[in-house]
């Protein structure tokens, strides 16, 4: 949603569920904010392993979220 947000300003609620088709939302974070965001998407691309969610998950699934992570990084921060 922060990404939808940077890209068109805000998120039209509709696209989850048809009943809030007239709510949209707004995401807005301060510079602090964003390094933060940026700083924990790099540290869980390099070590995805190291979370507690990878209990539950496999490795080869948690590689492919830290794939799907650096691309959404990639795009939010350059």
């Amino acid at each position: 949603m922060l990404l939808e947000c940077k890209i068109n300003g805000s998120v039209n609620l509709g696209e989850f569920d048809e009943t809030m088709n007239s709510f949209h939302v707004c995401i807005t974070a301060s510079a602090k904010e964003h390094q933060f965001i940026n700083n924990t998407l790099k540290d869980f691309v390099s070590s995805p392993l190291d979370y507690d969610i990878s209990k539950m998950e496999d490795e080869e699934d948690m590689m492919e979220m830290a794939k799907v992570f650096e691309d959404l990084r990639k795009e939010l921060y350059g």
